[in-house]
Parts: structure tokens; C-alpha cells; sequence
């Protein structure tokens, strides 16, 4: 016997209530920011507006968002998430970090009325796993939630991403350990997909990094 049905049952739109963050501007679709945003105002209103979660940005185009709503009505409240500008070192990471707070906190002084950033994605640098323990690692993490909380005047989740070597797994191991450590709320971002194939991790490591992110009850 089967059952028809001709709208969501309610344990469906509980499960992926806000699931879905809206990455426009990124590729396959790659749009424009004006599109992308106009994208989501209408999807937000559509029939099936509660998958919809946050509207993915760069923090580098917030002030190009900034200009946009200069000619904009927008009548609901719009989530955020945050892509950090992130570096290669440690260095560089501290410098793109610093950058984005002060692209966020002039956002939120503008349009702190219609945006919030509810959550921030970084990638982590590669030089602080060469140290053997965890200590700059950890440092940099609590350095970031805290940045953030002052800037903003709230908690918000971080997601964490790291480059994966050929031996993944003690980065991966490390990374959401020292996430755990923290306890900031914050997860582990796992990239599993791009324009090009070795953007697409084998299915051995996604699998290694769920079980890792369970064992140490870290979101993902």
C-alpha cells in the first residue's frame, strides 16, 4: 500500500527546516550578487521558504551588499553566513580574520536592522598543524569565537575547514578534536565538491570524517 501525499508531512519540513543555505554566488550557478540576492528575498517568500536556511557570502562583498540594499525594499529578516578571507599561514589567517570583522561590524552598523550573521566558515591554515600539540590551533579557534562575539554581541557557530594532505586522517583527527576542545558550539566544514575533480574527496574520507565528527560530538 502506498500513501500520497500532496504537501510535505510535518516530520519532513521538522527534518529539513532552514537545511538548505543558499551559495548562489558560488559555482554550478556562479551568479551575480544582485541575482543571487533577489534569488533568495523570492525564495524566502516561495511555498517551500522553510528548507531555506542562511544567504552564503564572502565577507569581502559585504560592502558590495551594502551597496545593493541602497536600492532595495526588503521586508524580512535575512540570516547570514560568512565566508572568512582565511590564509595560508597563520600570519595571513590573522590578517583576513581582523579584514572581516571590520567588513562585518560596518554591515551590522548599516543594516544590523535587516541581516544577521548567524554563522562564520573558515579555512584553517596549514602551518598550524605542523606543531606537535594542539596549542596554536586551539589558540587561533578561541581567537575567532571570541572576535566574533565582541563584534557582533553574540555567540555564533564557526565551521572550520581544513586542506586535506594525502594523510588525512590526523588532520582531520586534530581539527575536530580541537574543535570539541573549545566548546564553542562550533563545527567542522568538509568540502565535497567544486568545479574541478580533486575538488571532490574520496568517499573513505567523507566517511572518516562523519565518524570522527561523532565520536567527538562535533556538528558538521
Amino acid at each position: 500500500m502506498t500513501t500520497e501525499h500532496s504537501t510535505p508531512v510535518e516530520s519532513l519540513k521538522v527534518f529539513t527546516h532552514g537545511i538548505i543555505d543558499y551559495a548562489g554566488l558560488f559555482p554550478p550557478a556562479s551568479l551575480e550578487l544582485g541575482q543571487a540576492f533577489h534569488n533568495f528575498v523570492y525564495y524566502a517568500q516561495a511555498e517551500y521558504s522553510w528548507m531555506l536556511g542562511k544567504f552564503i557570502i564572502p565577507a569581502r562583498r559585504l560592502e558590495e551588499l551594502a551597496v545593493l540594499m541602497a536600492d532595495m525594499e526588503v521586508s524580512q529578516f535575512i540570516p547570514l553566513s560568512v565566508i572568512g578571507s582565511a590564509g595560508s599561514t597563520a600570519e595571513e589567517f590573522d590578517a583576513g580574520f581582523n579584514s572581516d570583522l571590520s567588513l562585518i561590524n560596518d554591515f551590522i552598523q548599516k543594516h544590523g536592522d535587516i541581516f544577521s550573521v548567524d554563522a562564520y566558515e573558515t579555512r584553517l591554515p596549514i602551518d598550524v598543524f605542523q606543531n606537535e600539540d594542539n596549542s596554536e590551533l586551539t589558540g587561533l579557534m578561541l581567537n575567532v569565537t571570541s572576535g566574533l562575539e565582541r563584534t557582533l554581541g553574540k555567540s555564533v557557530p564557526v565551521f572550520f575547514e581544513v586542506s586535506l594532505p594525502a594523510e588525512y586522517e590526523p588532520v582531520i583527527i586534530r581539527a575536530v578534536e580541537s574543535i570539541a576542545s573549545i566548546n564553542k558550539g562550533c563545527g567542522f566544514k568538509l568540502r565535497t565538491g567544486g568545479t574541478e575533480p580533486k575538488a571532490f574527496p574520496a568517499p573513505e574520507v567523507i566517511a572518516f570524517s562523519i565518524m570522527t565528527c561523532c565520536e567527538f560530538n562535533v556538528p558538521m
